[in-house]
């Protein structure tokens, strides 16, 4: 969709340039950014729904906040056998499950993500019935691109409707910005053309005074970029944590980034991206094509 193998290449480049500049100045991408303008924000755990029990999974739900993350976003139909997005009634009542599992006071959010792609009658049935059960927000119910569907949708539901992380450019967000559909922008910086690209379209964002969420998945140094782009920009109102270990995450670098009690505070003053990679990792898992 709109982009390709090259734009991670060249995203890849551009976070190291930014940290190069960051070590050879002896200062954090944050402050290369301007500095903080949150003193912390809240943690949400993020994951995919994957066991063909729904009490199973509101059960795993509770203990993944147990730990004090403020939320939960739930991607559907990636792996497993939870069997989710395909049926109306399944669906719902896995909403209410994890609704009445996590309690009334925390965040709910919805992810289709890019393996189902709804037609605009059942995405609206759908988010219709899970605002019953105040999610936060639906997340590319309709796939990348659909205004006309989103405009439909938006206009028919409470939640707030959230796309944007498979644009790969500045000029893919000013296109959505444009249509008025997206209230949460999700931007990855391993795909958007790096931290400059990551800064250009949250700037954009916060001009339209919409919400800007980094994709932080993929790899510790993407949630060092994110978390640093994050923190210097008033769009951003939460950040994703994934709630399991994870190589790329927990053993790629010597300090993994943590979540306290539910919150996450300003990266380290150390220069650049602030983190220390483990060689013996890379080398674990590299890839030659």
């Amino acid at each position: 969709y709109r982009g390709g193998l090259a734009a991670y290449a060249l995203s890849a480049i551009d976070i190291a340039l930014w940290d190069i500049k960051g070590k050879a100045l002896n200062t954090s991408l944050l402050q290369l950014l301007g500095g903080a303008v949150h003193e912390k924000l809240p943690v949400i755990a993020s994951g995919h729904a994957h066991d063909e029990s729904i009490p199973k999974m509101a059960d795993q739900a509770q203990e993944w906040l147990s730990t004090g993350m403020q939320g939960m976003k739930v991607g559907f139909g990636k792996r497993g056998n939870a069997h989710l997005g395909y049926e109306h009634d399944r669906d719902v009542e896995y909403v209410k499950q994890m609704r009445n599992a996590i309690g009334p006071d925390k965040m709910l959010m919805i992810d289709m993500g890019y393996a189902i792609k709804w037609d605009v009658a059942t995405a609206v049935k759908r988010v219709q019935a899970f605002d019953e059960y105040n999610i936060d927000w639906i997340e590319e119910p309709l796939g990348a691109w659909d205004p006309e569907g989103y405009r439909t949708l938006r206009d028919k539901t409470k939640c707030l409707i959230a796309y944007g992380e498979r644009e790969w450019n500045v000029d893919g967000f000013d296109q959505i910005l444009a249509t008025g559909t997206c209230d949460v922008f999700g931007i990855d910086p391993g795909r958007a053309e790096g931290v400059t690209g990551f800064v250009k379209a949250v700037a954009r964002i916060e001009s339209h005074r919409r919400q800007a969420n980094a994709h932080a998945w993929s790899s510790a140094i993407v949630s060092a970029a994110s978390l640093a782009v994050s923190f210097s920009s008033l769009a951003f109102k939460l950040f994703e944590f994934k709630p399991l270990r994870n190589p790329m995450q927990h053993e790629l670098v010597s300090e993994p980034f943590e979540q306290k009690d539910g919150w996450i505070y300003p990266p380290s003053n150390k220069p650049g991206l602030g983190i220390e990679i483990n060689e013996d990792v890379v080398n674990r898992y590299r890839q030659s094509f």
